[in-house]
């Protein structure tokens, strides 16, 4: 938030991000994106959107607080019941991951617009008060650079259908807290370029090492790219045993390692779309 303040350096002001801990004002910024984009109902809503929202609720009480159905409290048309109050105690007390849990759930449950307006929301909250996290096609990410971000969720949203599907999964993998997969985050973004450059070379059964031969006569792509994407293919297939079974444990590929591949797979992903439009327009 660009405030006079802030423009001045008058104040203090939170420069170290939030990763393992979330302040009161991120989590009352979060709690309002969450009454705004979820509970509160607004003339342009329709009775599926409040179904949904009692969806969002049920949810929560039965896959995050571990309750009966019997447990799950009733809110009426109007957002009004304990549900809310529970809600709004939780956000203040709960651990900063719970709260991401939960705000997953909520993305996850809604309609495509109202979980795209709270993502946004979400992630204007996370900007402005300095959290390593975004949200990117409904699941919070770590993240260090606005422009990594840009890159995944644009492939993510642009792609074909076979890229997109494995874009979402190289980011399950890298984000699960519990037991992160970055073998499999490598390999799932690797697929998801190798989707796209069969794509473009007009050839679905083609492995990534031929689409990549036929697109070297593409005008749009320079060889040196090809090439490129060809070693990034060979890094790929030798970090930690992504294509085959490690030997050696201590070269098991890190999140910074994942991290890396997954934004440079969708950098070009983005790139080969964009000069494939450009040639067909």
């Amino acid at each position: 938030m660009d405030l006079f303040s802030d423009r001045q350096r008058i104040g203090p002001r939170r420069m170290e991000p939030q990763v393992t801990s979330f302040d009161k004002r991120l989590r009352n910024a979060l709690w309002t994106a969450f009454v705004k984009d979820v509970w509160t109902p607004r003339d342009t809503w329709c009775h599926d959107d409040i179904t949904r929202r009692d969806r969002v609720v049920e949810h929560i009480w039965l896959q995050l607080f571990g309750r009966s159905i019997d447990d799950v409290p009733q809110t009426d048309k109007d957002g009004r019941g304990p549900a809310r109050d529970v809600l709004r105690k939780y956000f203040e007390n709960c651990t900063w991951w719970k709260l991401l849990d939960l705000l997953e759930l909520a993305i996850r449950g809604l309609s495509p617009a109202r979980s795209a307006a709270l993502a946004k929301a979400l992630n204007d909250a996370m900007v402005a008060h300095y959290a390593a996290y975004r949200v990117i096609a409904g699941r919070f990410v770590p993240i260090t650079d606005p422009h990594e971000m840009r890159a995944v969720d644009e492939a993510a949203s642009s792609g074909g259908q076979p890229a997109r599907k494995h874009i979402e999964k190289a980011l399950k993998f890298l984000s699960d807290r519990d037991s992160p997969d970055y073998c499999n985050s490598i390999k799932d973004a690797i697929c998801a370029l190798e989707a796209t450059c069969r794509e473009i070379a007009g050839d679905q059964s083609a492995g990534l090492s031929d689409a990549l031969k036929r697109m070297k006569s593409e005008p749009q792509v320079h060889p040196a790219l090809v090439g490129a994407m060809d070693k990034l293919y060979g890094f790929a297939s030798d970090a930690g045993g992504v294509r085959h079974a490690s030997r050696e444990p201590q070269n098991t590929p890190s999140f910074e390692d994942a991290k890396l591949v997954l934004v440079l797979c969708c950098a070009i992903i983005n790139f080969l779309l964009a000069a494939q439009a450009k040639r067909g327009s």
